[in-house]
């Protein structure tokens, strides 16, 4: 029994990105950006707004990460203005881009054949006519 994995599979999805329509900063993209490098650990986001986790969970998924409660919201993180502050209370549009999705391979379990199985009769010996065991030597 072996344990055997697929190899991962590739897909494309669309996917509704927030730009800031006065510096052109894609700031959905730089909330992937700052989840994955830890910017999100040094800036306080805070929100007067009770915002679910799903919008932030969805958008993680998409790039093969995984939202825990450490994690500002995505929504909070768009009305505080991105990490920077910069796009605060600024006009912003979306657009539509294409993420390739990676979905991970399936692990299972396969029995696994080395060698066929056979039966074999070796003789390693013989009763005399007289009564006795006799060896057989190479």
């Amino acid at each position: 029994m072996e344990t055997v994995t697929d190899p991962p599979t590739y897909h494309d999805e669309k996917c509704e990105h927030v730009i800031c329509q006065d510096c052109g900063k894609d700031l959905t993209q730089a909330y992937i950006e700052g989840i994955k490098d830890g910017t999100y650990k040094n800036v306080k986001i805070t929100s007067d707004v009770s915002y679910s986790q799903n919008k932030s969970s969805s958008i993680l998924k998409m790039y093969n990460l995984s939202y825990d409660s450490s994690m500002p919201l995505y929504e909070d993180y768009l009305n505080n203005g991105g990490w920077d502050r910069s796009c605060k209370n600024k006009n912003v549009t979306t657009k539509i881009v294409t993420v390739s999705v990676c979905s991970p391979g399936a692990t299972w379990n396969k029995w696994i054949v080395d060698k066929k199985a056979y039966d074999e009769q070796v003789i390693v010996g013989y009763k005399c006519s007289c009564g006795e065991w006799k060896l057989v030597t190479n």
